[in-house]
């Protein structure tokens, strides 16, 4: 496939092995912009493409038949051959990868005939567009129901016009209603629509390529060189983790953070209630330690299990009606663990709510900013000469970087089950970086709600290094503690996600 669109002097896009599309570097240069590339998504879309016609030139099935099969073999073309050649006819092979025979060796094309279209009715006779099911309707019609579908719902699957028909269509069939060299934006943002969908699993398949998910340049792809490591940073400032696609999220592993993302803390809150339920309203026999639930009556207590007798306000053994005793649940070895326990739950659950909360105020005010960084943007193409202008991008480059760091900085700290004095450490410089990040704020605030707003350049670089001095900081503290093993776990998080 061709790549000269996207070489340049240091970095040539190729394929490996399997086909997949990888970039290789021709110097020693380290910097991002020389590990990765950004390419958009007409690009990865004809990669994939050209897989497809790779498998094809070794077996004569669609392309829907022809994506199941790299799905499941992880876009190896030699697996699926070496499957393919355990079977003398074509037939058993797809029967065997549960792969309906019918459709996938079907006509790939619409079919064309003359014919009235049932949905528009014209006087002159069309050319009908069918799917295999033989329902034809012209390409106009088919073009504005797909438009209104991607309008309605998002969805790119498209299938038969005919109410009662269930038939469906492949994405490649889809985007010949649409001619690329269309210069209406509307066409072009479907065209942009349905190839995204389409490349979604290739992606996810292909570990040297991931999507920008963030900032302005939702569709732009980046692939990263085979040595490259940790964060790569599309040209919107956004930085993607390259192992699993989301924003990066270092001091958290790819597991921690969707386990902090899917935490439910329900269950600790139910067990919190019941534990609540059982202080005040039952008892455990200290004998034999069956629960026991008092309704009414005085405070002599007949076990009804062990028919140990004690008393109900302090659980000690019953003397005898008239015998005072110290009367003190506290010092009951019962009471004592049901107490613990409730304090470790409420403690969790407060822990949790903390860190989430912190989380969601960085992930709000990161929305806010992007918004802001699209209008500066704006004033920017338009030609606006004002001075500090030049200055933004790297003010809201480094306020995204805090943000994700202090996001995923509080969501780390809730995994920790104690505070030692690195955790302590890292806490207090955590402060400090909340508060450049809130000074940072307010200038992007009053840039965007003031007609003419004051900016001091000398402020603005020295909160720009003051961030990235803070973050390297922490981030230095971080590294540091996990090579040492200072860091201790709680049972919310398992040894191997860490």
């Amino acid at each position: 496939m061709s790549s000269s669109e996207e070489e340049d002097d240091c970095c040539i896009l190729e394929e490996d092995a399997d086909g997949r599309l990888i970039l290789n570097r021709r110097d020693s240069d380290s910097s991002d912009d020389a590990n990765c590339r950004y390419v958009g998504v007409q690009f990865i879309y004809s990669a994939m493409i050209e897989q497809f016609k790779k498998v094809r030139e070794h077996l004569c099935i669609s392309n829907s038949a022809i994506k199941r099969l790299l799905m499941k073999y992880k876009w190896d073309l030699n697996l699926i051959m070496n499957a393919r050649f355990e079977y003398v006819n074509i037939e058993d092979f797809l029967d065997s990868e549960n792969i309906d025979i019918i459709s996938a060796l079907r006509n790939p094309n619409f079919e064309e005939r003359l014919g009235e279209c049932t949905i528009c009715y014209s006087d002159e006779l069309a050319t009908l567009l069918s799917l295999p099911c033989g329902h034809g309707f012209d390409k106009d019609c088919w073009r504005e129901s797909i438009k209104q579908k991607l309008k309605d719902t998002g969805s790119t699957s498209f299938g038969c016009l005919e109410g009662k028909c269930d038939m469906m269509g492949t994405d490649e069939l889809l985007l010949t209603l649409f001619n690329e060299e269309d210069a209406s934006e509307e066409v072009k943002t479907v065209i942009s629509k349905i190839q995204d969908e389409a490349v979604k699993d290739y992606v996810k398949g292909n570990k040297y390529i991931t999507k920008c998910n963030g900032g302005q340049c939702r569709n732009t792809y980046i692939i990263f060189s085979t040595d490259f490591i940790g964060a790569a940073r599309c040209k919107c400032s956004n930085r993607c983790c390259v192992d699993c696609g989301d924003f990066y999220h270092f001091p958290l592993t790819c597991q921690m953070l969707v386990r902090f993302k899917d935490f439910d803390d329900k269950q600790s809150k139910d067990e919190l209630a019941t534990l609540n339920l059982l202080l005040n309203d039952t008892k455990e026999c200290p004998s034999c330690n069956f629960t026991l639930e008092k309704i009414s009556g005085c405070n002599h207590i007949t076990c009804s299990k062990c028919r140990y007798e004690f008393c109900w306000l302090c659980l000690s053994k019953w003397l005898g009606t008239n015998v005072k005793h110290p009367c003190d649940i506290t010092n009951s070895k019962g009471f004592k663990d049901r107490v613990a326990k409730k304090e470790s739950l409420l403690v969790d659950t407060l822990k949790y709510e903390n860190a989430k909360g912190k989380y969601d105020n960085h992930r709000v005010g990161q929305y806010y900013e992007d918004l802001i960084n699209e209008a500066v943007d704006k004033l920017i193409e338009d030609g606006s000469k004002m001075e500090f202008l030049d200055v933004l991008p790297i003010l809201y480059s480094s306020q995204k970087d805090a943000r994700h760091l202090a996001m995923c900085t509080h969501a780390f700290l809730f995994f920790l089950s104690e505070e030692s004095p690195i955790v302590v450490d890292i806490q207090f410089t955590m402060e400090l970086l909340e508060l450049v990040i809130n000074c940072i704020s307010k200038i992007m605030k009053d840039i965007s709600t003031l007609d003419n707003p004051q900016v001091d350049l000398d402020d603005v670089r020295k909160k720009i290094n003051a961030v990235n001095t803070t973050m390297t900081n922490i981030h230095d503290k971080i590294s540091s503690g996990k090579a040492d093993n200072l860091f201790k776990y709680s049972k919310n998080i398992l040894e191997y996600d860490v």
